[in-house]
């Protein structure tokens, strides 16, 4: 633990927040006003980019008089800046139609502004202000968001039109599409809240972000929707982050994540939406940024973002090209990559080895979501450019074509709808196959499947962009154009090809025979030169008695300030994070970097790469997962990795397809076989949870009764139903408990020794205030619910995350909160009680965390990533201590 501390990063690719109340000044303060004379009504004069690209010097003062356009330029007919979104669609199957979003987006000065203090026209009856005030401030972000949506929009229709008349063929070789092929209404391709439109609101100076801008999700509780903070800097008199169309557009950008990861949720009325990152390192969050950086791009055509924000006062200005001065000699920034990186096969910014770069400081390591979305950026700008080159495509047709893609897979990554496509087109005539396609997910369980067991890292985004790439430019739009070969060369240039099948039957076991789906299109591995994929094997803890450089199987965190600070973070990103009251607190920590009754800590395990290559995108699980069952009255755990022994306390195998004992008729929470038909835990199988009756062994039973029953929802099943009987399976906590009897030492779980050795009640267990959730089996040790998984961005080879973050030059390396899963200690463990936590761990250039051996290289089916298959179990063994 000595010289290891925790700290926060909240970065822009910028600096730590702050706060302040100052303003920018304003004409009364003694600046010179600007001539706004030819401004008609409805007009004004802006900053038609940002003030070092419209100078061309790096060097230009804070002076927006000096720079903004001379012309006057439409604003708005309205009598505030507020905006209409209008949705225009059509198709071969769907007559020309539109839809209005009413004042989809708002602008006003500050986040703590009253609606009666809007802006309204000058005096002269226009819009136009002097520039180095907040009105002018507001009219110029009003200007460019405009701009940005009416693109977005544009984008939409394009999509809709491209979806559904572009029908892959062969039909053996379809891929299908995610995007809804249905009559939009506001609620679908804007913002809503439980099926409310919402309207999104700009905020060009936010006095409560200094140093920063960012994009804020609406809570459920926020009738007001989603909002935009464009931040200052108290030190810099007369400069705003919204004088810089780039962060404008970038954080919009993010506004256009959220829309498209949710683009089926929001045909539910549910509460429930997917986000795209939740940690404050994970990839998810880093093809976030990469994507909003890529907006910015759609916008400006110019790969690089922050020229004025960030880049002249902070040296954080991000590039999306590898030698940008090829294309913009005259760029006032230069090249700054400086040597070594290069547009050619071998001088990509390639994955996992990038990650953490900062251009503007080559030796500094430091897990950013926005450094690491550099790959992801510089990726999709170089696929529009040989979409544009190859094709004979201008721009913003190029571009609406990768927009497109990155919407198929945030659409099919953010699905919580359990259906993952509409119904088949054949020609004119719709084709059912099945009514919808099914994900093998019931939508309680949607959220956890899609941001722990199966999250949008940097493989699975690229493998669906590259699915729809393939069948639609590949094998359609720019046949003999872009082959197989350039698309899978360009992605392994940057590490990317990451994957060895194009994914035709959406990884659905109800597909994988399928007559429809029965091509599989294979990577030609001979391409596969940059991209090195590496065996989960190769991963591992150190063991304390026997490593040769002494290394720790994990850092415990347990001073009473690091918990609060890592449970503020994960409270800032929107996780639910509650300890047990009464029963753990950190008022009970030590910090003797023990784990201790009655304690809530940090728990970092020190994984290390035993490869002879780097590993990038390594996530450390948590939560519960399918590796108990149920035999009489207790779970007892499955065989793994040779543990425990049958003496030690195993399951039997008995009814079980696996020697482990933990797979069998309806496996790993979800889905598997019974009476050899492919079931969901939805037996019915039509998208809802329903008391309907289903038959197990010619016993019916409701739906409703066992999904129930997979979370102890309510009270289990009397013997000789398929619970308690063993025959479906419950996700149960990681972590069980040794039990000394007799002669003999076992492991059982926590439900069973609480019970036998301690006789606690159930309001003596962790997670007691919560009656939906508890679950006996952690009683004793829990790990929180919104803080059960962990992320590292790259272990180098014979490294641990530790000694790889040390390499950049650091004396000792920075926790971010995201390295870290948070656990709670009863306080009425007894000192010298031993638990043993199966933690599952994969990462993002796993060879067989992903494919199937036994089905063609094709990824695991999704059931199957509640259970042991797609990862690495790792054992972590501890005694408390007083």
């Amino acid at each position: 633990m000595d010289g290891v501390f925790l700290k926060r990063i909240l970065l822009l690719g910028i600096v730590l927040l702050q706060l302040s109340c100052n303003s920018i000044t304003s004409p009364e303060e003694g600046t010179t006003t600007t001539n706004l004379s030819g401004i008609s009504t409805d007009q004004a004069k802006v900053l038609s980019d940002n003030p070092v690209i419209m100078a061309n010097n790096l060097s230009v003062s804070t002076d927006m008089n000096k720079v903004q356009s001379r012309v006057g330029t439409f604003i708005t007919d309205k009598p505030f800046l507020d905006k209409d979104c209008d949705f225009s669609y059509s198709s071969k199957f769907t007559a020309s139609s539109s839809k209005t979003a009413s004042n989809c987006l708002s602008v006003a000065n500050d986040d703590v502004s009253l609606p009666g203090q809007r802006l309204q026209r000058n005096s002269s009856g226009n819009w136009g202000f002097d520039a180095n005030t907040d009105s002018f401030l507001q009219v110029n972000g009003f200007y460019h968001a405009n701009f940005a949506i009416d693109r977005f929009l544009k984008f939409l229709e394009f999509s809709y039109k491209y979806s559904v008349d572009y029908v892959d063929f062969p039909y053996s070789a379809a891929v299908k599409d995610h995007f809804p092929t249905m009559p939009f209404d506001p609620t679908t391709f804007w913002f809503n809240i439980a099926g409310t439109y919402k309207n999104l609101t700009l905020y060009t100076r936010c006095s409560t972000l200094e140093q920063n801008a960012v994009f804020r999700p609406a809570p459920l509780s926020n009738a007001t929707g989603p909002s935009i903070c464009m931040g200052i800097d108290s030190n810099i008199p007369g400069f705003a982050f919204s004088q810089d169309p780039t962060v404008i557009y970038h954080e919009l950008g993010h506004a256009f994540v959220k829309i498209m990861m949710n683009v089926r949720n929001e045909f539910s009325t549910s509460n429930i939406k997917s986000d795209l990152g939740s940690l404050f390192y994970d990839e998810a969050g880093a093809i976030n940024e990469g994507i909003a950086d890529y907006f910015s791009y759609v916008m400006t055509d110019r790969p690089f973002i922050g020229e004025w924000a960030m880049q002249k006062y902070y040296n954080a200005g991000r590039s999306m090209t590898e030698n940008i001065n090829e294309n913009y000699p005259g760029h006032p920034v230069g090249n700054v990559h400086g040597g070594g990186l290069a547009k050619t096969d071998a001088g990509r910014l390639y994955y996992p080895h990038y990650v953490n770069y900062n251009a503007n400081n080559k030796d500094l390591q430091v897990e950013d979501i926005h450094y690491s979305g550099q790959v992801i950026s510089h990726f999709l700008v170089a696929t529009t450019e040989m979409i544009r080159s190859r094709c004979q495509m201008d721009h913003a047709q190029a571009e609406d074509r990768v927009l497109y893609f990155i919407s198929e897979a945030l659409g099919e990554i953010g699905d919580l709808s359990s259906e993952l496509s509409d119904p088949i087109f054949f020609s004119t005539s719709p084709f059912f196959l099945d009514n919808n396609f099914k994900n093998n997910l019931v939508p309680f369980y949607s959220v956890e499947q899609s941001e722990i067991n199966n999250p949008g890292n940097f493989r699975r985004f690229i493998k669906i962009f590259s699915k729809h790439f393939y069948h639609k430019i590949v094998e359609n739009e720019c046949l003999f154009k872009i082959t197989q070969q350039d698309l899978e060369r360009l992605l392994d240039s940057y590490g990317l090809l990451l994957f060895k099948t194009y994914d035709n039957d959406l990884d659905l076991v109800a597909l994988e025979n399928s007559p429809y789906f029965s091509n599989t299109t294979n990577v030609d591995s001979n391409n596969r030169l940059r991209t090195v994929l590496v065996s989960k094997d190769f991963i591992r803890l150190p063991q304390t008695d026997t490593d040769p450089k002494g290394r720790q199987p994990a850092f415990v965190f347990d001073d009473q300030f690091s918990i609060p600070e890592l449970v503020n973070d994960l409270t800032f990103k929107g996780a639910q994070v509650q300890v047990t009251s009464g029963l753990a607190d950190t008022s009970f920590n030590n910090s003797n970097g023990k784990i201790s009754p009655g304690e809530v800590v940090g728990l970092v395990l020190n994984l290390v790469n035993d490869s002879n290559s780097q590993i990038g995108g390594v996530q450390v699980l948590a939560n519960d997962w399918d590796h108990m069952r149920k035999e009489g009255t207790y779970y007892k755990p499955c065989q793994i990795n040779n543990f425990p022994l049958s003496s030690e306390g195993a399951a039997s195998t008995t009814n079980s397809t696996l020697s482990g004992g933990c797979e069998h008729y309806v496996g790993q929470g979800y889905m598997n076989t019974l009476g050899g038909s492919e079931i969901d835990i939805d037996l019915n199988n039509n998208g809802v949870i329903d008391a309907a009756n289903v038959t197990i062994n010619s016993v019916a039973y409701s739906e409703i009764d066992i999904v129930d029953n997979q979370k102890n929802y309510q009270t289990p099943f009397a013997a000789g139903d398929p619970v308690a009987d063993g025959l479906i399976d419950e996700l149960k906590p990681i972590c069980m408990v040794q039990k000394r009897q007799s002669n003999e030492t076992v492991w059982v779980s926590q439900n069973e020794y609480r019970k036998t050795q301690m006789a606690l009640t159930d309001n003596e267990c962790l997670g007691k205030d919560n009656t939906l959730t508890f679950d006996g089996d952690s009683c004793l040790l829990r790990v929180l619910p919104g803080a059960n998984q962990a992320y590292f961005s790259l272990l180098n080879p014979q490294k641990t995350w530790a000694e790889t973050i040390q390499e950049g030059g650091d004396s000792s390396p920075t926790f971010n909160s995201s390295a870290a899963v948070l656990m709670e200690v009863n306080k009425w463990v007894s000192p010298g009680t031993t638990f043993m936590c199966r933690f599952r761990v994969r990462f993002s250039n796993c060879d067989n965390c992903y494919h199937d051996t036994n089905n063609s290289n094709d990824d695991y089916p999704e059931y199957l990533y509640t259970g042991e298959k797609p990862f690495k179990v790792i054992d972590f063994k501890f005694t408390v201590i007083d």
